[in-house]
């Protein structure tokens, strides 16, 4: 089990990269953050809707595995696809089997965004995975502003609405949790 923690801890800090140390932070992003919190409690209690539509607790991916949280919104124009292929393509190197070995749940911050845009990203994503287990390891969840909130404030995850581009602004990352649902 540990070797199986590792190896998804190394493939997830391998596929990010440090863009603060290539760049100055603009303007923009100021307030905006991705903070650890390890061995805070991801809320399990709040309820998203899958791709599928259906009210699903977050407890219903946790208990028996790892699971591989990465908050993005649907509509983004350019940083959330890149940061899902770059999950994707990376977990897709992986041996572990997705649904078995390990769960990711892909997370909109935009209130707006609907279970069938969450569906049809989970289809485009597929198939550039290309291997079994997607389908019931790959979750593509949305939910209301207010469980929204607290799930990005529980992990540390930093976002807010620009009215002037019509965009978040947001961070990057990808976020791993322990069976029990503590941030790792």
């Amino acid at each position: 089990m540990r070797s199986k923690w590792f190896l998804i801890a190394a493939v997830v800090l391998a596929s990010v990269v440090p863009v603060s140390a290539q760049y100055g932070r603009p303007a923009i992003a100021k307030g905006v953050n991705l903070e650890q919190k390890l061995n805070s409690p991801v809320p399990l209690d709040l309820v998203f809707r899958d791709e599928n539509g259906q009210a699903v607790p977050l407890r219903t991916y946790f208990g028996d595995k790892p699971v591989i949280l990465e908050m993005v919104y649907f509509t983004c124009p350019s940083l959330c696809p890149m940061s899902i292929h770059e999950s994707v393509v990376s977990l897709k190197r992986v041996a572990l089997v997705p649904g078995l070995d390990y769960n990711v749940l892909v997370v909109s911050f935009d209130p707006h965004d609907t279970p069938q845009l969450a569906a049809q990203k989970k289809a485009e994503y597929e198939k550039q995975f290309g291997r079994s287990g997607f389908n019931s390891g790959f979750h593509f969840l949305t939910g209301t502003e207010d469980n929204i909130a607290k799930l990005g404030a529980a992990t540390g995850f930093g976002f807010r609405y620009d009215d002037p581009t019509k965009q978040f602004i947001h961070a990057a990352g990808i976020m791993v949790a322990t069976p029990d649902g503590k941030m790792s």
